[in-house]
């Protein structure tokens, strides 16, 4: 891949930035304001728990409360993570930047397709460039510790790749998820398998687990919902 790739990519991001807000604006599933059908308020809390798919080990549990929503953001804990109104990563929890040239579609609906290209900065100055083609492969119920809902299911394929500068650091790494997402919750996933490997005569996996929702508690709530 020609190093000016990555350069090429970040033009094309900045460019059509504002062209993007707008059209995030546009289509996003915000409600009008005042209406109490938004699925974004301010003091939500959902909590996960993050499993490793080869040892069934716990590795971490966390929890996030929404601390402000603007037109085209979902911001949890004074920023320390951030989504888009479709439940995609701005921020990630982890320090990351995410910068994304395009909106998914606007409702989903079972044998949709689309591709995603979007970059990730890293707190250490890092940069991947990532690119997934996504399906919407069913609308079923899925049952995840916090609860039983009516879900959409997103599979994703793809490549990561590692830039330092302009130049590709390495050769890139395969990357699938599975995901279950609920409209009603500003598309919030309920559950998550991905995993990431390096291919080869042997796969290398970097990651490989899951994440589940085991516990919402919206705002002004002693105790959980659903557990």
């Amino acid at each position: 891949m020609p190093k000016r790739s990555i350069a090429v990519l970040s033009f094309l991001i900045a460019t059509t930035a504002g062209t993007f807000a707008a059209e995030l604006a546009a289509t996003s599933p915000v409600r009008n304001a005042g209406e109490n059908t938004s699925p974004w308020k301010i003091g939500d809390s959902y909590t996960y728990r993050i499993t490793d798919l080869f040892t069934k080990a716990i590795t971490e549990e966390y929890t996030e409360t929404i601390t402000a929503v603007t037109d085209t953001q979902v911001v949890f804990d004074n920023g320390k993570h951030i989504t888009d109104l479709y439940g995609r990563e701005i921020r990630s929890r982890l320090g990351g930047q995410i910068e994304r040239p395009s909106a998914p579609p606007r409702q989903y609906s079972v044998g949709q397709s689309w591709s995603e290209k979007y970059l990730v900065r890293t707190q250490n100055g890092n940069v991947f460039q990532n690119s997934i083609d996504i399906s919407v492969v069913a609308h079923e119920e899925i049952t995840a510790p916090a609860g039983t809902f009516a879900a959409f299911k997103l599979e994703g394929k793809g490549t990561r790749s590692l830039y330092k500068g302009n130049a590709m650091e390495q050769a890139p790494a395969m990357t699938d998820f599975v995901r279950w997402v609920v409209p009603e919750l500003g598309n919030r996933r309920i559950r998550e398998e991905q995993r990431q490997w390096h291919a080869g005569a042997f796969r290398s996996f970097e990651l490989a687990n899951r994440a589940d929702l085991i516990a919402v508690k919206p705002a002004n709530q002693d105790a959980p919902v659903r557990q």
